[in-house]
């Protein structure tokens, strides 16, 4: 029964072995076998602190130990790698900026209050939003955006307003999935910036356009078909949801398709259940 305890008391540990990991760019340099003494002089740093730090990843199942040297784990190599299709190296480190925020949990539930990572600064707001942005993308592109392009028929669909579209995620999937869609994304300068590069990289600039503003204010052309709301709802009052729902509408040609994406919290999903509350 107590190990039960110890499991969640110590689990924190395992977190901070990961975000460490994926910070100092442990990962790619692991994808071929090599020592810790190697490792230490790629990063300048103690070689002894390194070795133990090295062991801890194994004993995670992170790394995989052949003859004293150390190399990525499969699920390593498929999920902590930048640039490989799954990363979730950039969602990690966003979920791990709120350690402040959890370790003050007792003081916000009597305040009853939320707080951001750069209100109590553990990390400024540009690398807050930055590891935001860039995790739902790691989230979407390990299958969500599949998903979503799976279950929705835009196989005669021609133009699409992405309202909060962020990094372009969701346009990126479905226009990948749809050869004859193209994308408005509307978001804040900050998310664009990193939307433009992840375009080249998919080679959509041709079929996505960026439009940097704020979707509450800006008034939309009246000529699409398709109309995405992922992750925006929930962000705003109700009020705003109405008024943003209203516009959406506003926006669809007759026979037009609004496609709301949003999470939920399926009541006979108790894991699930603790991570959304």
């Amino acid at each position: 029964m107590k190990d039960s305890i110890d499991n969640i008391c110590f689990s924190f540990w395992n977190s901070a072995v990961l975000r460490a990991a994926i910070k100092l760019g442990i990962f790619p340099l692991l994808e071929q076998p090599i020592s810790a003494r190697e490792v230490s002089d790629h990063l300048k740093a103690n070689p002894g602190f390194v070795q133990a730090f090295l062991e801890s990843c194994a004993g995670l199942g992170l790394l995989e130990k052949e003859e004293g040297n150390f190399k990525n784990s499969q699920v390593a190599s498929k999920f902590l790698i930048p640039d490989k299709p799954e990363y979730q190296g950039d969602y990690i480190v966003h979920i791990t900026n709120f350690w402040y925020t959890w370790g003050n949990l007792d003081q916000l539930i009597r305040e009853g209050r939320p707080n951001f990572t750069f209100e109590n600064g553990f990390v400024d707001a540009g690398t807050y939003w930055t590891s935001y942005i860039k995790g739902r993308h790691n989230l979407a592109m390990a299958g969500q955006g599949a998903v979503l392009a799976e279950y929705t028929n835009l196989n005669n669909r021609r133009k699409m307003l992405d309202l909060g579209g962020g990094s372009g995620s969701y346009s990126i999937a479905l226009c990948n999935a749809n050869p004859n869609l193209t994308a408005v994304v509307v978001d804040l300068k900050e998310p664009l910036e990193i939307a433009l590069s992840l375009l080249k990289q998919y080679n959509l600039q041709e079929r996505i356009t960026l439009c940097p503003a704020d979707f509450h204010t800006t008034e939309f052309d009246q000529d699409y078909d398709v109309v995405l709301l992922s992750a925006v709802l929930r962000h705003i009052s109700p009020e705003q949801c109405l008024r943003l729902l209203s516009k959406a509408y506003d926006a669809l040609l007759p026979g037009g398709l609004l496609i709301v994406q949003e999470f939920i919290n399926p009541e006979d999903n108790p894991k699930q259940s603790l991570r959304s509350t």
